[in-house]
């Protein structure tokens, strides 16, 4: 017989929030939702009874035995309920490890036979039915309890006991616990394999600083989504990172769109979709409708154009003036095509705009009558689009961005603006210092720390990840009109967007299904420590998920995060960008002391430039 042997907790089924004290606290939130100090009362007496009890009975303990010494008097309410209450809360708090459902589903159709092996107070019908509403467990399968068994993973006697009902001639076992589910059965001569759902260095991080139980359960949600998606690189950070920091970001937005009685709130593609998902899956009943609006600069630049003056184009681009900028650059984001600019001004070099006189001649084409046709099109089609989309309703609306300058509310307010509507006000993550004057329309910077300027790559081009190219323009087809998207010129890797996607949402839909929705100052004050720990590295960080991404959007194979060369230090010493990421770079070559000291002595160059 081949037999293939699962641990149960932190391994086959993982507590959603986290830690096995943390159910206590959330039966004493049950049982007593309106007296805190009950509460407090019934954690101590829960955490210290189980521990009594064995030192009494110097034996294998049942949950029966917890309950029978509780003290209904001083509580008000009988051991069954409070019993039946700890079996529901913890079922609630179960959800399947999804590596682990994998591996049994294929030892199972090897031929090994299923079981499930716990030191546990809880008996073995209640742990089989949560196995089998989470799919892990076949009905003629077996859960194998310390309690009902008098026997122990601890000490082998449990491993004893099945081998001599099977007499197995291969045995395979996972579990968690490093003596308990590796060491003693290999003793045995069972095949054991270490299942590692510990904590991350920030889980550890984030219990450690806040020491409380809702944070403690905030962590083991983060935990929790990090494994049910699937234990990866990929899903670590977003679970360690990006979830929380940007999950802090959509509850502000949202309770604030409440306050101001906003309707309706557009998430602009492509640096906001993570935002419009997590809204989804955070307040799926909320008042407010929800829309993603598939824009972008480039699709707005050209449709824009009202009044085709030096004026409006300059503020398209957040410019006074057009000297020392490159024309091919003015051209690309105007879609206008180089060949053709080339073939009618005869200016082959397209270089840069040198002064006044040079700015006014490239200005000259393109205003000229052909350009500004092809500008009426576009800006039918796109103003057919947005109202399509209801963007030009006469209705309490605002706009939801990741940052930096601006340019995209400049031009939605004036479309806005141009058809006798009020301006929408847009939030941003964050904006950048030269970010474009509020005449514009009103904007909120969420994030208020300057140094956080140094992640804008990583937060637009990892954090933010879309499934969709950029926004390129627009065509009708019958009576409906459809983004047309450009060449994916920017990083896109299906594996980090996967695990974004995933381990957001899962998240998501934890904080509202168990009723921490409104836990904005703690998700902020946690998203704000590992903004920090981005800055600093003072925790241990893991940077493979960045390796080999790169990107079009600046510069041709422009790279996420690298080794700097000694030639590439000296480049970065003295000014120059390196990776898009420079700050990650730099301590991925170096230790964070030595990097924080290259950082500085950076800094000290540039003083003198």
């Amino acid at each position: 017989m081949k037999i293939a042997s699962f641990d149960i907790f932190d391994t086959t089924l993982i507590r959603k929030c986290g830690k096995p004290q943390n159910i206590f606290y959330l039966l004493a939130q049950k049982l007593f939702y309106h007296n805190t100090e009950l509460q407090k009362e019934f954690v101590i007496w829960r955490l210290n009874i189980e521990t009594k009890i064995r030192f009494q009975t110097k034996c294998e303990i049942m949950l029966n035995d917890i309950y029978n010494n509780f003290p209904e008097d001083k509580f008000g309410c009988s051991g069954v309920f409070a019993m039946e209450s700890e079996l529901q809360v913890e079922s609630d708090n179960l959800v399947a490890n999804s590596t682990i459902k994998e591996t049994i589903r294929s030892k199972r159709k090897t031929g090994f036979k299923i079981m499930f092996i716990s030191d546990m107070y809880l008996p073995s019908a209640f742990l089989k039915e949560c196995l089998m509403h989470n799919h892990c467990i076949l009905p003629n399968e077996e859960v194998f309890v310390s309690c009902e068994n008098q026997a122990r993973k601890s000490d082998g006697t449990l491993y004893d006991k099945i081998s001599n009902i099977y007499h197995p001639k291969d045995w395979w076992h996972y579990g968690d616990n490093k003596n308990s589910d590796v060491n003693i059965p290999k003793q045995k001569g069972i095949n054991s394999q270490l299942v590692d759902t510990t904590f991350t260095p920030i889980e550890n991080k984030l219990i450690k600083e806040h020491n409380n139980f809702d944070a403690s359960i905030l962590v083991g949600y983060l935990r929790c989504a990090r494994l049910a998606v699937g234990d990866s690189c990929y899903s670590r950070f977003a679970s360690d990172y990006i979830a929380p920091i940007f999950l802090s970001y959509v509850q502000y937005i949202i309770k604030d769109c409440e306050k101001k009685n906003i309707k309706r709130i557009y998430f602009l593609s492509r640096d906001s979709y993570m935002f419009y998902k997590i809204a989804q899956s955070l307040f799926p009943s909320s008042s407010i409708e929800f829309k993603y609006l598939f824009v972008s600069r480039k699709s707005l630049l050209v449709a824009s154009q009202y009044e085709y003056s030096k004026k409006e184009l300059f503020d398209s681009f957040g410019r006074k003036s057009f000297c020392g900028v490159d024309k091919k650059t003015i051209l690309k984001s105007l879609k206008f095509d180089l060949k053709e600019y080339v073939k009618n001004t005869g200016d082959d070099k397209i270089g840069l705009i040198k002064n006044t006189d040079d700015e006014n001649l490239f200005l000259s084409y393109i205003f000229n009558e052909k350009n500004i046709h092809q500008m009426d099109l576009e800006n039918h089609l796109l103003e057919e689009y947005l109202k399509q989309e209801g963007f030009l309703d006469d209705l309490k609306m605002c706009i939801v961005d990741l940052g930096w300058l601006g340019t995209t509310r400049v031009l939605l307010n004036r479309i806005r603006r141009h058809n006798h509507l009020s301006d929408v006000h847009t939030y941003y993550w964050m904006v950048f210092k030269n970010v474009l004057s509020d005449k514009y329309g009103s904007y909120t910077s969420f994030v208020q720390n300057e140094k956080v300027i140094t992640l804008a790559h990583l937060l637009e081009k990892y954090l933010a990840l879309s499934p969709y190219s950029s926004t390129y323009g627009y065509v009708r087809k019958r009576d409906k009109v459809f983004p047309v998207f450009g060449k994916n010129n920017t990083i896109f890797d299906e594996n980090v967007l996967e695990a974004n996607l995933k381990s957001l949402v899962f998240f998501a839909k934890l904080i509202r299904s168990n009723g921490y929705s409104n836990a904005n100052a703690l998700i902020c004050d946690m998203s704000n420590s590992l903004i920090e720990n981005l800055l600093t590295f003072n925790t241990k960080f893991d940077f493979s998920p960045f390796f080999k991404l790169a990107d079009n959007e600046y510069k041709e194979g422009d790279i996420l995060l690298k080794h700097f060369t000694f030639g590439e230090l000296l480049k970065y010493v003295f000014g120059k960008r390196i990776t898009m990421w420079d700050n990650g770079s730099l301590n991925f070559t170096y230790n964070r002391h030595v990097a924080a000291a290259l950082y500085m002595i950076r800094h000290f160059i540039a003083k003198f430039k």
